[in-house]
Parts: structure tokens; sequence; C-alpha cells
């Protein structure tokens, strides 16, 4: 719905793109936006729109989550499988997966 299509916008309106980023690095924050939305494009989107990709992390979750578009959209529920998969497990958002 409304919230999670447009709680960014809002947050970068108002000058919060720190909460944006944290986020977008939250497995059970992304989980939750895909369950409700079932729409990995948005996102993708999100990702691109929102936060710069600097660091090796944030490129191994996005890189992660485009391998698996194909499967979330057809199957939300499958992103904690796939991240388990497809991410080092030092990353607390493959850590955050696991425990799911």
């Amino acid at each position: 719905g409304y919230f999670f299509n447009y709680i960014f916008h809002h947050f970068y309106e108002i000058g919060k793109g720190n909460v944006i980023e944290k986020l977008l690095k939250n497995f059970f924050w992304i989980d939750h936006k895909l369950r409700n939305t079932s729409n990995i494009t948005g996102i993708l989107t999100d990702y691109s729109r929102y936060i710069k990709i600097d660091n090796r992390e944030t490129e191994d979750i996005v890189n992660a989550i485009i391998l698996s578009a194909h499967i979330l959209a057809k199957d939300s529920k499958q992103l904690a499988f796939q991240m388990n998969a497809r991410l080092d497990n030092s990353i607390k958002f493959a850590k955050d997966a696991k425990k799911y």
C-alpha cells in the first residue's frame, strides 16, 4: 500500500536520507515491503533513487536482489532463501535473513 510505496519520498523530503539508507540495508524492512507490495522493481528503484551505492556491503545486497528479481517477482516469500544463497555470511543483511 501507500505506506510502503511513499514513505521514502516523505523521508527524503524532510531530509531523512540516513533513515532511508538504514532501512534499505535492513533485511526485515525489505522483506516486509516486498511481502506487502509484491513490487521488486519498486525496491530496486528505491536503491537507485535514494542511496549512493558506495560500499561493498550495499553493492552486494543490491546485486543479490537484482539476481533474485525474477524469482522474487513470482514469490516474495523467497527473499530469505535467495539472500542466504547469494550473500556472504559476514553481511548483517544475510545474517538477518538466516534468522527468518
